[in-house]
Parts: C-alpha cells; structure tokens; sequence
C-alpha cells in the first residue's frame, strides 16, 4: 500500500508552499521538494490540476515528453486518491480530514441521502440539492483563493464553471471559463501579463474522463495526453517572464480488467446485511453494515472476497491518519461507514441502485496502489 505523506510529501504540502508564498497561513508543512521560499519572489503562479495524471503512467507511457521532462519528482494524493477529496484538496489546502468530502458517493447524515457531492445532486435520481443545502453547510470549505494575499484566477471548461461547487471553491477568485484546452492555454497566458502578483489556478478533466472509458493504454487516452502535452509546451513559451508553472494531478488511475470487476449485484447475501448502497469510489468502498450483522459481514468478506479486496474499519483509518492531520472534520466518522473496503491490484467493486447501468469504468482510482497514490511535480520557470 501507498499511503499519503502529509508531513511534507503529498499535494497538501504543495498547496501549503503555494500558500506560504503568497502570503496565507498554512497548517500543513511546506512540501520538500518545493519550499515555499523558491516560489515566492515570483510574479505569477500557475498550478495547472490535470485530472488523472499519474506518477507512474507519466513514466511509463509518455517518456520524452515536454511535461515528463520537466517532471522534478513525485508526491503523493490524499486519501481517498479522488477527485471529491484532491480537487477539493487543491480549492481549499486541506484533506478530506478537515474538509469532509471524502467520496464521489457519500451518505451525509444532514440531509439523510446518499449524494455526489461534486454536482452537488443525490445519487438516486441526480435531484438538484441547491434548494436544500449549500455545501457550505456540509463541508468545510475556506477557498484557497480567500486565503492568500494576491489576485486569484480560476481557469476551468466553461461547463464546469457555473457549478455550485466550482462557484464556492473559487471564493475571490475570478472565474475564467474555456471552450478547449487552446482556449485554456491563451488565458492562463494573458493572465500571467496582467500587473501585478497573481495566483492562477487552472483545471483539466479530459485525460480522467478518456481513462475512465477507454483504459489508461488505450490510444485515445495517449491521444488525449500528448494535447495536454501540446498545450503546456506552447504555454512554457508564451507565460509572461517570472512565472512559475506548476503541473501535476489530483490522483492516477488504476486499470480494471473485466475479471476483476465486483459486482455486489452477484452477492445477495453480503448486500442485505448492508444499511446503504457503497460509498465513496470503485477502488475504495465505504460500507454501512446492519449492527446485527457486523461478524457476518467481516466472515464473508475475509473468506468470499479475501482475493480481491482487504477489509478494514473505517475509524481505524482515521486513527492513523490516512485522512489527514489534526483535528478532523465534524462529521468525518459518519461519511466513511464501518468498514473499509480496500481493493487490491487490478479489482474494481461496484454495487447498483433502481435505475442504473451495471457499469464497470475501465480504470478507476480511490485506493492506496502506487499507480492512484503518487502523482508527479513538474515545474517549470521563465
């Protein structure tokens, strides 16, 4: 297993340099590899999230590379390895520990529905939860553009950018939309020649989105990454002088055969001793068992599913600080289930509700195997 490191090794270290050099109070270390003091005389800071981009898959499949060139080492994600929990990671400068969100699915208490809290909708039926909650009132959000001392920006696809959550994490920043990834590049570039300091803060979601339906080796998932790779050579080029470009990823993917794929439908048994469909991710499934059936769950899943995956308890995790550091979110404990279901290589688990395809993604991430967990540092500087 590949577990964070946020004593100054993980992306939450990152955003605490990043922070640090523009002026905010930061409670994680600074990360080892980039010190807030080599970042802080600069004019501009980029920090480009290209959703999905491995460690591993950077090295392995796109060697000589412009972004794999100027790849100065690893970090690690959070825990869970998921957008919901690093992208917000990346908005706030904090874990799933503090900020709570810590699944693509997620049961909150509060409104008593298991929801997908990036869209902000339930998971039954996609219903719209802006006219009952904010996700303000659920998790603990302070923008990381509310936190530093420069002008902020937001780079992100013009359909993301009219979200509730894109519109809470973005605080003071100002929102730039883009129609493509060309589109992108021109404005984080024009936005390095504005006057002045500056933190730029730009995201793109097609490399996760090409690896979760064609697989990680597939052509059009390389396709997609040597135009992101295309982009950021042409944006070394044009960024005003005294910019500094930071490239990595919320998490890496992890591909999932089709003899690896769980599905709970198959496994009656073990789903009525379950209070709640699975949470949280594939890779990384949070489960709410019956307390009359908490032995019985534990027998099955360590005789009938000892091959694919590990059992855990989810406080446990906690305890250890797989989460996070420090004091943890208010409703940490309630989010994360009883127990732990931690796939093992090559597994994806996947249960289904009234409604829904039975669909397995080619890769998947959430879980703790080096190709989700270590995500690269590329830097360059004009």
């Amino acid at each position: 297993m590949y577990l964070p490191d946020y004593r100054g090794g993980s992306i939450v270290n990152l955003m605490s340099s990043i922070g640090k050099a523009r002026g905010a109070r930061m409670k994680y270390k600074e990360l080892r590899l980039l010190p807030a003091k080599d970042i802080r005389n600069a004019k501009s800071i980029v920090l480009i999230n290209v959703d999905g981009l491995g460690y591993e898959f950077l090295k392995r499949r796109c060697k000589g590379s412009s972004l794999e060139r100027h790849c100065m080492g690893r970090m690690t994600s959070v825990f869970p390895s998921t957008t919901a929990a690093a992208t917000t990671c990346f908005s706030t400068g904090s874990p799933a520990q503090q900020h709570g969100m810590t699944g693509w699915f997620m049961f909150v208490k509060e409104l008593g529905e298991v929801i997908i809290p990036l869209p902000f909708v339930t998971r039954m039926g996609h219903n719209d939860l802006r006219h009952i909650a904010r996700h303000r009132d659920l998790f603990d959000i302070t923008p990381f553009a509310d936190r530093i001392r420069t002008a902020s920006y937001t780079v992100m696809p013009a359909d993301l950018c009219g979200t509730p959550f894109t519109k809470t994490i973005a605080g003071r920043s100002k929102i730039v939309p883009c129609v493509s990834l060309a589109a992108m590049g021109r404005s984080i570039a024009a936005l390095t020649k504005r006057r002045g300091r500056k933190y730029v803060y730009a995201y793109i979601p097609t490399l996760d989105h090409e690896s979760h339906e064609r697989g990680t080796t597939h052509p059009g998932t390389l396709a997609e990454f040597r135009r992101i790779d295309a982009t950021f050579t042409r944006l070394v080029a044009s960024v005003a002088e005294d910019t500094v470009l930071i490239v990595t990823a919320d998490h890496g993917e992890k591909d999932i055969p089709v003899k690896g794929r769980v599905a709970l439908w198959k496994h009656p048994r073990l789903q009525k001793m379950l209070l709640l469909p699975l949470c949280a991710e594939p890779r990384l499934a949070f489960c709410y068992v019956r307390p009359d059936k908490r032995k019985e769950f534990e027998r099955y899943v360590r005789t009938r599913l000892r091959h694919c995956c590990t059992l855990r308890k989810s406080q446990e995790l906690v305890d250890k600080g797989w989460f996070g550091l420090f004091r943890p979110h208010r409703a940490l404990s309630e989010r994360i289930g009883d127990y732990t279901l931690i796939m093992k290589e090559g597994y994806a688990i996947r249960d289904r509700l009234l409604g829904e395809e039975r669909h397995f993604n080619k890769a998947d991430h959430g879980g703790v195997s080096k190709e989700e967990m270590r995500v690269p540092l590329i830097i360059a500087r004009t």
